[in-house]
């Protein structure tokens, strides 16, 4: 990836026309990146079953070789656990692993920004960002009504 996750998703509100050009872009990028390292994950996974059964079978022809005393499921189990290329195998598959997690996360960051630029969209459709005008006379009864208030409460206060 060129760009952090943080860069792609950034928004810039006074760009929202290119903002909702590039995301159905960014979506799509970081889908087809999921998919990928899922394929990748899924076939690491498909070595681990490959090796078992190759390791099993081996260890069933030369028991002795694996250190088992007597061949029965379990003893086979715990042999194949310990060999470096089991090791090794299932170290690639929990790396591969993360990368796919990793990247569904980020799809998912991709649809949250979708969210957030609707909600801007309509911010921006309800003139949030707009400077509020107040009609001249309508600022001038309101000063009128809060002068008149005062004026009422200040002739109440005297009577008492």
């Amino acid at each position: 990836m060129s760009k952090s996750i943080q860069e792609e998703i950034r928004i810039e509100p006074n760009e929202l026309h290119l903002e909702l050009i590039r995301q159905p872009q960014l979506f799509l990028k970081y889908a087809e990146d999921y998919v990928q390292a899922c394929t990748f994950r899924d076939e690491i996974k498909n070595k681990i079953e490959y090796e078992e059964a190759r390791l099993s079978a081996e260890i069933r022809a030369n028991p002795e070789r694996f250190g088992v005393e007597r061949v029965t499921e379990g003893s086979i189990a715990s042999a194949i656990l310990i060999q470096e290329s089991m090791i090794e195998i299932k170290r690639q598959y929990l790396e591969a692993k993360e990368a796919a997690d990793r990247l569904g996360a980020f799809k998912e960051t991709i649809q949250q920004r979708k969210v957030a630029l609707e909600n801007l969209v309509s911010l921006w459709i309800a003139k949030y960002w707009s400077d509020v005008k107040i009609p001249e006379e309508t600022q001038e009864d309101a000063s009128k009504k809060f002068a008149k208030g005062l004026a009422e409460k200040y002739k109440k206060g005297a009577k008492k």
